[in-house]
Formats: structure tokens, C-alpha cells, sequence
């Protein structure tokens, strides 16, 4: 994940990257997208929607009357979320918005933990706008082992997901 971190730092001060770091994370990239892939294969097409928005807002809870936009079964107040996005405003069950709270995640890993570097980094008062080598190493040394956390669970998430689909389609054929 230093290459992850390393992009999220020089993307906020908008300074290029080494090419090793861009070799790396081309090869996370490409692993990301074939399980994106193979996730939107097995699920809602209101997966595809989500897959395009560069945004997403969350509202707990549901209005009466609400039914999942995934599965079309009903919902109470307390039970499930709205999210907006694009031209779209729906209403999910907590574990569907599971399934697209990962989704999403991975979809947009590098640019979404550069979002969540730089909203620390705005919050701290060490921070001016310039990055010496002893804020680089305090930066890395904070975020590293989030982003290989949350990457980690957004990815066995999904490839639990993909095991699962796959183990009913193996059951229904028998």
C-alpha cells in the first residue's frame, strides 16, 4: 500500500509520481476492475448506475412505503438507507448497501482514499500546504495500514460475494 499512499500524497499536492508507483498501481487497478467485473456480472444493473458517479449521499433511514430498488421487498423506516446519485435517488437494504458500499469503494479506491487523506491532512494543524520529508513518513505511517485495512475488507467483501453467487448457481443446477 505505499505506492496507494504514495499516489494519495502527490495527487493532493498535484506532483507526478515515480514510475514504479504507477506500475504498481496499474497492476492494483486491473486486479480491482476483473473483480468489478465479475461483481457486476452477478448483480443489479443499478450496480452500473453506481459504477459512474464520481459521488454518493447516504440518508439513514427510508420514508413508509419503501421498497428495496434491488430486491423489490419492502422496507421500514428504520430499515434501509436512501442513497443519491447522478440523476438517481433509491432506496437499499442495509446488506445491499453493503454489497455497493464495497462496490464503490473498490471501484474508486485510489481517488476515495485520496479524498480521505487530504480531509485528515486539512484537519491537522502541522499541515501548510507543504509536505517535508517528516510529514511524508507521518502521512505513510497513518494511512498505510488503513488503506491495506480497507482495501483488504472492500476486496473480501466482494470476492465473498462472487464465491457465494457462485456456489447458489452451482446448487440450482443440481
Amino acid at each position: 500500500m505505499y505506492e496507494l499512499v504514495e499516489f494519495c500524497i502527490r495527487h493532493m499536492t498535484h506532483v507526478p509520481c515515480s514510475p514504479t508507483t504507477y506500475k504498481t498501481l496499474s497492476s492494483v487497478t486491473e486486479t480491482r476492475a476483473q473483480l468489478c467485473a465479475r461483481v457486476a456480472e452477478l448483480t443489479t444493473p443499478l450496480l452500473m448506475h453506481l459504477h459512474d458517479a464520481q459521488s454518493v449521499e447516504q440518508i439513514n433511514g427510508t420514508p413508509d412505503g419503501a421498497v428495496c430498488a434491488v430486491t423489490g421487498k419492502e422496507l421500514t423506516p428504520k430499515l434501509g438507507v436512501q442513497l443519491k446519485f447522478n440523476k438517481y435517488h433509491v432506496c437499499v437494504h442495509p446488506e445491499v448497501m453493503d454489497l455497493l458500499y464495497h462496490y464503490f469503494c473498490i471501484r474508486h479506491f485510489p481517488l476515495w482514499m485520496a479524498g480521505r487523506v487530504r480531509s485528515w491532512l486539512l484537519d491537522q494543524t502541522w499541515f501548510h500546504r507543504h509536505i517535508d520529508a517528516d510529514k511524508h513518513k507521518t502521512i505513510h505511517a497513518v494511512w498505510e495500514p488503513i488503506a491495506q485495512r480497507d482495501f483488504d475488507t472492500s476486496m473480501a467483501f466482494l470476492q465473498s460475494f462472487v464465491h457465494r453467487c457462485a456456489q447458489k448457481r452451482g446448487a440450482s443446477l443440481h
